[in-house]
């Protein structure tokens, strides 16, 4: 008999209904495993007896031990092709990554202490679009790097005092930041996809010459809340025509007569009249 199997996973970030290769999915591991089996998987409740095979609801979005063995403390999404790792995950959690191909979006609600090189090098991640991974403490350098199709990253919340390399991160869209201990920006140049930096209330004290991208589409930056007050016009002058940068505290723009000009053809917004503190000078140094 036909089972009828609903998601009641977390509503917030899922769909009820279950595509037809989850259910599919589904009904093939209630036809292959015993009773007890699926319940020892956790977080179940059914209207009817297992017997009848007339579910009306199926919950498996506790911890679970799965068939294999191999314990994941992340909750499975098969239509977003998501793991969900909820607050109690403190550290990577690798015995997942084996257990679904095509992952595609990764979120870590608790509070990483740290990423280490190689914790998300694994082929069923190769083409994970979005990390959401806030309140990290600290992230070796190459951590991120064979995430090479990263379209969105959210680093926001955390401890961390400088970002990971993202020299391989070109398919970038949008960076989010904000909130953290850094008191650096590395040289994003090579972003020519982004949209969206947000890396305010943090310490960086000096933004380097090298920052923008060239990107295609108008970006939205917020610099707001940190330890700079006086930047070079080069820091600037890359970005894409009519971008709206967000500064507080700003007190100087350091320009060339040259430089000067490029960004007043900018027609860049702000919240701050970024052309009235223009300063020029024949020697624009670090400020």
């Amino acid at each position: 008999m036909l089972c009828k199997i609903i998601s009641l996973a977390d509503p917030g970030h899922e769909p009820k209904a279950h595509s037809i290769r989850g259910l599919a999915a589904s009904l093939a591991f209630l036809r292959t495993h015993s009773t007890e089996e699926v319940q020892s998987l956790g977080g179940w409740r059914s209207t009817t007896s297992f017997s009848s095979c007339e579910f009306h609801t199926l919950i498996l979005t506790q911890q679970v031990r799965n068939v294999s063995g191999q314990d994941c403390p992340c909750t499975w999404y098969e239509v977003s092709r998501a793991w969900y790792c909820d607050a109690s995950t403190t550290t990577i959690p690798t015995d997942c990554w084996t257990q679904h191909t095509g992952v595609s979006k990764l979120v870590f609600q608790g509070s990483i202490s740290y990423v280490s090189e190689g914790d998300l090098d694994h082929e069923n991640l190769e083409y994970v679009t979005s990390v959401e991974m806030r309140g990290v403490e600290g992230m070796e350098a190459q951590s991120l790097s064979s995430l090479t199709h990263l379209v969105y990253l959210d680093l926001r919340n955390g401890k961390l005092t400088e970002l990971p390399d993202m020299s391989a991160l070109t398919h970038l869209v949008a960076l989010e930041a904000e909130g953290n201990l850094l008191n650096s920006v590395p040289d994003l140049t090579h972003l020519t996809h982004l949209r969206d930096l947000h890396l305010s209330n943090n310490s960086i004290d000096v933004l380097p010459d090298d920052l923008l991208p060239a990107s295609s589409y108008a970006l939205n930056v917020d610099f707001r809340v940190n330890d700079f007050s006086i930047i070079n016009a080069h820091s600037l002058n890359t970005a894409t025509d009519g971008s709206y940068l967000a500064f507080d505290d700003l007190t100087a723009i350091r320009a060339t007569q040259d430089e000067s000009d490029v960004l007043v053809a900018k027609n860049l917004e702000s919240n701050i009249d970024l052309l009235g503190i223009i300063v020029i000078t024949d020697d624009p140094t670090e400020p």
